[in-house]
């Protein structure tokens, strides 16, 4: 185990009951294979419900110079907060996804995306940049919304980033973003406007 991953491994293991932990043994033993194991952890994982708007999530005023240094920031820290099973696996759909097409929307903003099986909480991350960088060749972005959704999710994740899309239109939606809220402000200003 990686040692950013220590912390938050001692974390999750003080949330377990000894129940549970009887009960997901139990459930583990009577599995056929490893591979069932792994699928019952994987669902135990994914049924612990986050947010998919956190603050922990939203990360302002970043001095990142490269497009691909922004992604790796942004999926190692949904593997930091546990929102995926493997940070590596996410980033890789992430770029299977721009390889196809630039997720630059526009407004200095992209929307990089991907549904995977590596996401085990379904989550919107936002990068602020300090300054603007190179999303493609002809666009500069200053904001970063990263989409990542769970293959088990019942939606269709393009309905979100096309909802989220659509609000990117508006201006006065744009600037509060880019302004100088908090992550915490930032998290329940999306989590808002999406409801709506």
């Amino acid at each position: 185990m990686s040692s950013s991953r220590i912390a938050p491994a001692k974390a999750r293991l003080m949330t377990l009951t000894l129940a549970h932990s009887e009960q997901t043994l139990e459930r583990a033993l009577a599995c056929e294979s490893g591979q069932d194991v792994a699928v019952l952890l994987s669902q135990q994982v994914a049924a612990q419900a986050k947010p998919v708007f956190d603050p922990a999530l939203i990360l302002l005023d970043q001095a990142i110079t490269r497009k691909a240094e922004a992604i790796k920031v942004l999926t190692d820290n949904l593997e930091v907060e546990q929102r995926v099973f493997s940070g590596s696996a996410v980033e890789e759909a992430i770029w299977q996804r721009e390889a196809i097409f630039s997720t630059a929307l526009g407004f200095a903003i992209a929307l990089p995306h991907c549904k995977s099986a590596a996401v085990a909480h379904s989550s919107v991350s936002v990068m602020r940049l300090s300054e603007p960088l190179a999303w493609s060749d002809e666009v500069d972005v200053s904001l970063v919304i990263m989409l990542t959704v769970s293959e088990q999710e019942k939606g269709d994740h393009m309905k979100i980033f096309s909802r989220l899309a659509r609000k990117l239109m508006h201006v006065e939606f744009r600037e509060q973003l880019l302004g100088s809220m908090s992550p915490q402000d930032v998290a329940v200003h999306l989590a808002q406007e999406m409801a709506g």
